[in-house]
């Protein structure tokens, strides 16, 4: 399934992003679609720079500024229009299921007190019917069978909502890690407290949230500031003596040049 296009509020960004400098905008933007394609942002500094399209230099000046966006490496917009993708693939989802799954009306036999020749052909079509039936049945019962691991998964996870793309996003993700080893991450994972914060399990699974570091998130931005060295003490005063000669040298340096003017 293809990525679905991204709305994009220019009033709403302008209207945020008033304080970003030009190359402010382009990091913020990239890692808007970053976040879009991927469900969530690294929380390695280096990796940030690079979907920036950074130096480190240049991350190190800015990062600071576009982090301010994304709490605790969300960014709540996005999840909502996230969320929002996710309701409507559902709802297109169980449409073609219904669809899928509807019953075509029986149509009434042919009378079979017609000739031998007429029943063969009818008695064909009649097994042909039933194996396509057969087959179809198959195929229901293949998609539907559960997945391993998923359904401990979905106990245990704390927003059940679209359970479609979460049992895609289940099946790839198990390629990846064991399912008990990602049922036990999304169980001490620290979620928000806001119910709308909480992403999505098709979400949380693309972004591969289990990885974190002991269930928990990984702090989206570590700052690199350092305060600055302290200035050089200031230089000892001079002494009257010194100053008495340094002044006596400097009026016969002046004389001197007087008399070479002179000449």
């Amino acid at each position: 399934m293809s990525i679905p296009y991204m709305p994009l509020y220019w009033g709403d960004y302008l209207g945020d992003t008033q304080h970003l400098t030009a190359i402010e905008h382009g990091g913020y933007l990239l890692l808007i679609a970053h976040y879009w394609r991927t469900g969530g942002i690294p929380s390695d500094e280096i990796k940030l720079a690079r979907i920036c399209r950074m130096t480190t230099k240049e991350w190190n000046r800015h990062g600071s500024t576009i982090m301010e966006f994304f709490s605790d490496g969300r960014h709540s917009r996005i999840d909502a229009e996230l969320e929002k993708v996710a309701q409507k693939t559902e709802k297109m989802r169980r449409s073609a299921q219904k669809r899928w799954n509807a019953e075509p009306e029986p149509k009434p036999l042919e009378s079979l007190e017609s000739d031998d020749a007429k029943a063969l052909p009818m008695q064909s079509r009649s097994n042909d019917n039933q194996n396509q039936n057969q087959n179809h049945n198959k195929n229901n019962n293949s998609r539907s069978a559960p997945l391993a691991g998923f359904d401990d998964f979905w106990k245990v996870y704390p927003r059940k909502v679209a359970k479609g793309s979460a049992v895609k996003a289940w099946r790839s993700a198990i390629k990846k890690a064991p399912p008990d080893e990602i049922t036990s991450a999304a169980g001490k994972y620290k979620w928000p407290d806001d119910p709308k914060f909480i992403p999505h399990p098709a979400t949380w699974l693309n972004a591969e949230r289990w990885a974190d570091v002991e269930g928990t998130p990984k702090p989206s931005f570590v700052s690199t500031y350092r305060p600055p060295p302290p200035p050089p003490p200031p230089a000892p005063e001079m002494s009257p003596e010194h100053r008495a000669k340094m002044a006596a040298r400097f009026n016969d340096l002046l004389a001197s040049l007087g008399k070479s003017k002179g000449m």
